[in-house]
């Protein structure tokens, strides 16, 4: 298993690296520094032995490996790609059975990592976590207060996500989970969530945090 941190190699990344290679550490597995190339030369030359003539980016990630290697005892290894970012970073997370994937994301602008994200999730079955405050990540893995995380409960795949990604977070630094699970506001959850929710807590072991929440609008009730 492995974490693949998607990175465009500049400044607002790097922080977000950090978090992943923490976290590599922090599980003991490998961390897959990947960036995508955007040079029109690139799809012909990534991956062949004139890979060199893609210097800039190639010095770059190297630049990067040699940082991240003071943050914790994980292996780092760098890998350039070509094609549509979204594309790339599902495809090599897919083969190296990655066990996350870490993005950074940038409010207010768009970046070729923009929507690499959203579009990385639905193209695979690799979890996304994408970080907007990477330095609230890092207070937290270095020891700072416990990660508050809140996990939407439904039968989707992504909640399934959500709740396998929850559990893993808490085994890396300490966590308080909370489940939510949003009910029509004109009655109580349906009979199928009161039975996920009470298979969460047996599953866990012990008493869960869980709440629920009245209305229709599952995003803006999760927010609150």
């Amino acid at each position: 298993m492995t974490i693949v941190f998607a990175t465009t190699l500049k400044p607002e990344c790097m922080a977000g690296a950090e978090v992943a290679a923490r976290l590599a550490a922090a599980w003991q597995v490998p961390l897959l520094l990947v960036h995508v190339s955007q040079d029109p030369r690139a799809e012909a030359f990534v991956g062949t032995t004139q890979q060199a003539v893609l210097a800039e980016e190639t010095a770059g990630l190297a630049a990067e490996v040699a940082r991240l290697h003071v943050f914790g005892p994980c292996v780092v290894t760098p890998r350039l790609l070509a094609g549509d970012p979204a594309d790339a970073v599902a495809s090599v997370a897919r083969s190296v059975l990655a066990r996350l994937i870490v993005t950074v994301a940038r409010d207010g602008a768009q970046t070729v990592l923009g929507d690499t994200a959203e579009r990385a999730a639905r193209a695979g079955n690799t979890p996304v976590l994408t970080l907007r405050d990477p330095e609230r990540w890092l207070q937290w893995l270095q020891g700072g207060e416990p990660l508050r995380v809140l996990v939407g409960v439904d039968f989707g795949r992504a909640s399934l996500a959500a709740k396998a990604l929850a559990r893993l977070l808490k085994s890396a630094a300490p966590c308080e989970i909370r489940y939510c699970v949003v009910a029509e506001s004109d009655g109580g959850p349906t009979a199928a969530s009161s039975a996920e929710l009470a298979a969460l807590a047996d599953r866990d072991g012990r008493e869960v945090s869980i709440q629920v929440q009245r209305g229709t609008d599952i995003a803006a009730n999760l927010a609150v």
